[in-house]
């Protein structure tokens, strides 16, 4: 029998995406990201939780079908209702 680890009472449970971003709703998928946004901290290849259940608010990420394809953009509702592109936002 070996040394026991000094560190057993910090042990904590495995990650569960499924137990923090509630995965397994039925309007939530997962997105892979095929572009950069250096201001949201998204690269190529990310990958995104998506939760068609929630009600975005001004300033939220969402995901469009624009020219047949998909897009990440920031929803704005104040002072008018507009998409904005990523990493192109006036301040």
């Amino acid at each position: 029998m070996g040394f026991p680890s000094p560190a057993t009472d910090y042990q904590e449970n495995r990650l569960s995406l499924d137990q923090h971003c509630n995965t397994g709703a039925p309007g939530v998928f997962f997105f892979r990201s095929d572009t950069y946004s250096f201001r949201e901290g998204i690269k190529p290849g990310a990958l995104l939780i998506v939760d068609f259940g929630g009600t975005p608010v001004d300033g939220s990420l969402v995901l469009c079908v624009l020219e047949q394809e998909f897009r990440i953009m920031r929803l704005r509702l104040h002072p008018k209702r507009c998409l904005q592109e990523l990493d192109k936002l006036d301040n």
